[in-house]
């Protein structure tokens, strides 16, 4: 919560500091990495299909398919946007448990989430996997597919 705080008191928004808190344990880290580009196209990305699935779990995967996956070309980009899925899903995962989360900003999306979305456990579980499989020189859309079909399992 120190680094947080503290990276809130360098000017950097609430919800870069309480994301960025995980990846970095320096305020100075947090600010050198808030405005780069890899940091801000994931997390917009990552967001973005948080507020699909909000919608419907064919809408998420319909926006991994058509836009993250043509988006993110790299395994740094397509790393770090699992990355960020984790720790938002994690949150989400705590707030269904009653447990205190580190991430307030999006309070009113993961209290959603975890009360419409039945497999949060699995998608969270996907997305650990699927990270762990980006080094094995699969296709990264193939990759995101992946997790998108996760989202679809749990209509099923």
């Amino acid at each position: 919560e120190n680094v947080i705080n503290e990276a809130i008191e360098k000017g950097i928004a609430e919800d870069d500091a309480q994301l960025l808190s995980f990846f970095y344990t320096d305020a100075s880290l947090i600010d050198k990495y808030v405005d780069e580009g890899d940091y801000l196209y994931s997390k917009e990305y990552a967001l973005s299909t948080i507020e699909s699935l909000l919608k419907s779990s064919r809408e998420a995967a319909f926006y991994i398919q058509s836009v993250v996956s043509t988006k993110l070309k790299t395994k740094e980009q397509v790393r770090f946007y699992l990355d960020i899925l984790q720790v938002l899903f994690s949150e989400i995962l705590k707030i269904k448990s009653n447990a205190s989360t580190i991430i307030t900003s999006y309070d009113r999306i993961f209290k959603e989430l975890s009360s419409k979305v039945s497999n949060i456990e699995d998608i969270l579980q996907e997305i650990m996997i699927t990270r762990g499989r980006i080094d094995l020189n699969l296709s990264l859309g193939s990759l995101l597919d992946h997790i998108a079909f996760t989202f679809i399992k749990g209509d099923e």
